[in-house]
């Protein structure tokens, strides 16, 4: 179990109040990435809890972006196809504000 998920309600009152004076931009990146490290909370609470396992989480491994985690997720039935799609559209929507500078 990570940090985010001992607390995870404290994590996001405290997020919102950190995002609240955030530009848009700021805003959405931030935002897609708490969303992207609670699905990876999640995932994990399901797994063996082990390095190797851990591991899969870490760099260019299987399961270390935001997009594997959804799909994994929702291959195992942790998401019915709605919270897919939205969490597809929280992923696109992040990494547009991320890659795109004007």
């Amino acid at each position: 179990m990570t940090e985010h998920s001992k607390n995870w309600s404290r994590f996001y009152n405290a997020m919102v109040t950190t995002y609240h004076d955030e530009s848009d931009r700021a805003a959405a990146v931030l935002g897609g990435s708490f969303v992207d490290a609670m699905l990876a909370d999640l995932l994990q609470t399901y797994l063996v809890q082990d390095k190797s396992v851990a591991a899969l989480f870490d760099g260019d491994r299987p399961l270390a972006t935001f997009s594997a985690r959804i799909s994994i997720a929702f291959a195992v039935g942790l998401l019915p196809p709605n919270i897919r799609s939205d969490l597809d559209k929280i992923r696109r929507i992040r990494n547009h504000f991320a890659h795109h500078p004007e």
